[in-house]
């Protein structure tokens, strides 16, 4: 995919220091999507208990697998943080870069079910992968 090269860089802002890190890509499939890819990278890399204004949180900004290509609303860029909800809704919070909702708040954990319930209706598997009743057809 386009829009994946397989390398995070991380930058530190206070250091002045950025370094070009490989992942797998598998992680890119298992997450796909701007806003999923995002929510993983901050899961993970997040230490429990970092508030949302801490200067250990993340800001992290994701392309889709299809950046590059081209092709119409493909192009757009994702920046997530954690949240400063309450601490049951202490999430992932992304805004959308360009487009008609520029600047609009995706509630990860909608975008979720919302993704689930899409593979379902198109006879996907959790990760977008056709099953093979869907193959066969």
């Amino acid at each position: 995919m386009v829009g994946w090269t397989g390398i995070f860089l991380n930058v530190d802002l206070t250091r002045k220091k950025a370094v070009a890190e490989p992942y797998d890509t598998n992680l890119a499939f298992d997450f796909i999507g701007r806003g999923g890819f995002a929510a993983k990278i901050i899961w993970d890399r997040l230490k429990p208990g970092v508030g949302p204004f801490s200067i250990e949180n993340k800001l992290v900004f994701t392309a889709g697998p299809l950046t590059g290509l081209g092709l119409p609303n493909s192009g757009k860029l994702i920046v997530a943080a954690k949240s400063h909800g309450r601490p049951a809704r202490q999430m992932v919070y992304t805004a959308l870069t360009s487009g008609p909702l520029k600047g609009a708040m995706q509630d990860s954990l909608k975008y979720h079910i919302m993704l689930k319930k899409y593979y379902r209706k198109r006879g996907w598997d959790e990760r977008g992968i056709p099953n093979k009743i869907t193959l066969k057809k």
